[in-house]
């Protein structure tokens, strides 16, 4: 279901949904957690992982046009992927990013990409891309210094999960459940 704790999960359609479903599949043990706690049916439910392709790591020269491309070196930048949104947790991760640049390193950057980055355009050191395709996604991915997954509320992270394949190490927001459970399976 792609469950998270938001106020859509809660309304009435939903649990009658829940409560008619003859079964119910999860991606991620604590998503199945979520909605047995909340609409008793733990009995009922399976968590069947995401399948994932593998990705081939971009050639050096690929990365290098993609990280020159916004602007930014390479090791030198947290990326983030997917929509900038408050609940998102973008709000959270640009104010990081300007911490981290006072406190550590000036040089530091944000990099979003996907739909609404022109929020945080302002923003210094934040670079949006918006959409892009996906030889330059994962170019900026494998560029990356860190993947930052900064949202309150997953239920599987795509990006995060590439990010690893690409083997990035990643910065999660703690009290995303399924988040953390990710890191801690991972080790």
């Amino acid at each position: 279901p792609t469950a998270h704790p938001e106020g859509a999960f809660h309304v009435g359609r939903v649990r009658e949904v829940f409560e008619h479903a003859d079964h119910v599949i999860s991606l991620a043990p604590e998503e199945g957690e979520l909605v047995a706690r909340t609409y008793d049916c733990g009995e009922r439910i399976t968590v069947v992982p995401c399948p994932v392709e593998p990705i081939e790591a971009p050639p050096a020269a690929a990365v290098e046009r993609a990280v020159a491309s916004v602007g930014v070196r390479a090791g030198e930048y947290a990326v983030v992927v997917g929509r900038v949104d408050p609940a998102k947790g973008s709000d959270d991760v640009v104010r990081f990013t300007a911490a981290y640049r006072a406190a550590v390193d000036p040089g530091f950057e944000l990099v979003v990409i996907g739909p609404g980055g022109d929020a945080t355009s302002d923003a210094p050191g934040v670079r949006p891309t918006g959409f892009v395709d996906d030889d330059t996604r994962i170019a900026l991915v494998a560029g990356a210094g860190v993947v930052a997954q900064p949202s309150y509320m997953e239920s599987f992270s795509l990006a995060l999960i590439e990010g690893w394949l690409l083997e990035r190490p990643a910065m999660v927001q703690g009290r995303s459940r399924v988040l953390e459970g990710h890191v801690r399976r991972s080790g």
